[in-house]
């Protein structure tokens, strides 16, 4: 009898830069009829940028993403944009497909490496999602970057039936090493002038006036009132008080905080919002108090969003920045989630008034509104 064919030695992982940077990219894994839900030896590492807010995990995510070889397809996203794109494509398969795995065929045909800004897991749902398609594109042969401000085991701690989730975390762990940043200095928090750049305070006839003289002064021609943003995938739309055009044929939009943050608007309307106005004005916004708790985690998400997307912000706020989330920092029965997403949130208030922050809308902004930046 012939003696039994030695099974072939995978190759083993390669990092990243080495991929990205080398001679070539790896070729794709052979299909399989049940490819493995684990990553195998075939996906190159990730890494998992862990820190505090301000301490550069955003800036060289992005660095990264403008940096990568043409040869190398690439998604950039926040955390929000990867939800509401993967929620999206999890719907219209047929009756008994695996989801999961047909979206991660459907990811891997498109792109190999993923960049994830702000990993922050808060519900079941989002947990499975993260548990479930993660695996399925290790095991394609992706690659998967992310930042966040929890460490792999921190991630959804106390939520509701964990356990589904905590046999992923050695998974994450060891596909994405992390980088421990360890920097105990938030450097969006310059010295800058409470009433330097585009933020005003408090909310007075005088700010008011201020605002209005800036937008009239930065719009161009005629102002166009009640507009209507049409939202992709999504029968509806935006509604936009006022909005035209700036010297530079960019788009201008003007809010108030009961507009963005008091109706039922969510990651799609800021995506698109974003994406469409290079410039936003955001008027009246109040100090947070409990009472406002749902309100203040739309501005959250809508200020992630805009400071992803490089977008130069006008704000009127009744206190200054830096004390708009003070009472919710300070109380002890602030969940932890809240917590990080209000010093977070703090944090990219503090660059975004700040005069050098154009800098980066000048170095980032068209790369953020790329494809490859806009849709998972």
């Amino acid at each position: 009898r012939a003696a039994p064919r030695a099974a072939p030695r995978a190759a083993p992982a390669r990092g990243l830069l080495s991929w990205a940077l080398g001679k070539g990219a790896p070729q794709d894994p052979k299909p399989r009829k049940e490819p493995r839900a684990a990553a195998g030896p075939h996906a190159p590492k990730g890494a998992y940028l862990y820190g505090g807010t301000g301490c550069g995990k955003t800036v060289l995510l992005d660095l990264f993403f403008r940096t990568l070889p043409e040869r190398v397809p690439a998604r950039r996203l926040h955390y929000d944009e990867f939800l509401r794109d993967a929620f999206r494509a999890m719907h219209g398969h047929p009756r008994g497909t695996d989801v999961f795995r047909a979206v991660a065929d459907q990811l891997s045909a498109s792109f190999r490496v993923l960049l994830l800004d702000e990993l922050a897991i808060t519900h079941i749902s989002e947990a499975i999602l993260v548990k479930s398609l993660f695996r399925h594109m290790w095991a394609r042969g992706m690659t998967i970057l992310v930042t966040s401000n929890y460490r792999p085991e921190e991630l959804y701690a106390k939520g509701f039936n964990r356990d589904q989730f905590e046999d992923f975390i050695p998974d994450l762990q060891a596909q994405c090493p992390i980088i421990d940043f360890k920097a105990e200095v938030d450097y969006r928090k310059g010295q800058v002038s409470e009433r330097a750049g585009t933020f005003f305070c408090p909310i007075s006839a005088d700010t008011t006036a201020c605002m209005d003289q800036a937008f009239r002064e930065m719009v161009v021609g005629e102002v166009e009132e009640n507009g209507a943003l049409p939202i992709p995938s999504e029968r509806r739309n935006v509604s936009v008080p006022a909005h035209g055009k700036d010297v530079h044929d960019s788009s201008v939009a003007r809010f108030s905080f009961e507009d963005l943050c008091v109706g039922n608007l969510g990651r799609a309307d800021y995506g698109v919002v974003a994406e469409s106005f290079r410039t936003v004005f955001v008027h009246n916004v109040p100090k947070f108090n409990v009472d406002l708790g749902m309100e203040f985690r739309r501005f959250v998400s809508f200020i992630d969003i805009c400071y992803n997307k490089k977008v130069i912000l006008y704000l009127q706020s009744e206190v200054p920045v830096g004390l708009i989330f003070s009472d919710g920092l300070a109380c002890e029965d602030t969940p932890l989630d809240d917590l990080c997403s209000f010093r977070r949130c703090s944090s990219r208030l503090s660059e975004m008034r700040n005069p050098q922050y154009r800098h980066m809308v000048w170095l980032m902004r068209n790369h953020m509104l790329q494809e490859s930046a806009r849709r998972l």
